[in-house]
């Protein structure tokens, strides 16, 4: 025996039960997301309360990181001493010393220093743009190698890095990979007037 519907129930619908409703407009377009923010953008900036707590944990660390370095250097120099006494290494001990370094960096990442604690949460890219000209400013005229670490440039971007270093006649190392979130490795051609 069919029931009846309620009349708290919707009426049945007119068309076939997997049927689209012939006249039905057609739903509005969903808005287009911003694209991901790309590995050479600007960092966006860091919360001023983390900021304070990487700095004060930069401080009690400080210590540690610098006897954990001299106790790296000393082992992996005395390990190459042995390897180029003995065995007459030469290259493999240049990489063995940059595979033993590369995962402890001179300056961790999550560092904070007073000068980055005052002006990351203000955004001023001109900081920034200055610190990378003055690190780019430093080097002898002799050198044509060098790289510049991600906190050095991070509220300007690799992209903005590499626009400060051509100013100051720097380009990627095509020899070295990019890492745009690590540190960047530029090189110049050496003039024939500053030799």
């Amino acid at each position: 025996m069919p029931t009846t519907p309620s009349p708290s129930s919707p009426p049945p619908p007119t068309y076939a039960p997997y049927g689209q409703p012939g006249n039905a407009a057609a739903p509005p377009p969903r808005p287009k997301s911003p694209p991901p923010p790309s590995d050479w953008d600007p960092a966006p900036p860091r919360s001023r309360a983390g900021l304070i707590v990487r700095h004060v944990c930069t401080l009690l660390y400080f210590p540690f990181h610098v006897l954990l370095l001299i106790a790296l250097f000393a082992a992996v120099y005395a390990f190459g001493l042995v390897g180029e006494l003995l065995i007459f290494f030469d290259k493999p001990m240049l990489r063995l010393l940059e595979w033993a370094l590369d995962p402890f960096p001179f300056r961790p990442r999550w560092w904070v220093t007073p000068r980055e604690l005052r002006h990351e949460r203000a955004g001023d890219p001109e900081f920034y743009r200055g610190w990378v000209g003055e690190q780019l400013g430093r080097p002898k005229p002799a050198v044509t190698t060098t790289f510049i670490r991600f906190h050095v440039y991070r509220g300007i971007g690799a992209r903005g890095l590499l626009e400060v270093a051509a100013e100051h006649g720097w380009q990627p190392d095509p020899d070295r990979r990019l890492r745009p979130l690590r540190q960047v490795h530029l090189i110049r051609t050496a003039r024939p007037d500053t030799r």
